[in-house]
């Protein structure tokens, strides 16, 4: 049970260290709070509509149609990430904002500047 327990912390915590870069790379650093604040609320209202959903589906059907719910909207979700659009490029193919943990790469009408974390 505590090995399970610690995988799934350690998948909610890659989803919290990732998900902030992942935000700042679709859509840009411009308005960077705002974004991930629509994108984090996004997942809080999911998590509360999805317990209570369970709850209803538990209370008239087997687990197993709730597992194979489960499975379809997994699924699906796969599927619409897999439709997001990629990073905007300029004329000779470089990402126009270029975002990591270390550095920060903006391109400026081709002239490059980059900056690095402190």
């Amino acid at each position: 049970y505590g090995v399970w327990l610690a995988a799934v912390f350690c998948c909610i915590g890659g989803f919290f260290a990732l998900f902030p870069l992942a935000t700042s790379t679709l859509f840009g650093p411009k308005n960077m709070g705002c974004n991930y604040g629509v994108v984090f609320l996004g997942v809080a209202v999911s998590e509360l509509l999805g317990s209570l959903a369970l709850q209803c589906v538990l209370a008239r059907r087997p687990i197993a149609v709730t597992c194979e719910t489960l499975a379809v909207l997994s699924c699906c979700s796969i599927l619409l990430a897999s439709q997001l659009m990629p990073a905007e490029r300029n004329q000779a193919g470089e990402k126009l904002v270029e975002a990591s943990f270390t550095k920060t790469k903006v391109t400026y009408g081709g002239t490059s500047h980059m900056s690095k974390a402190k």
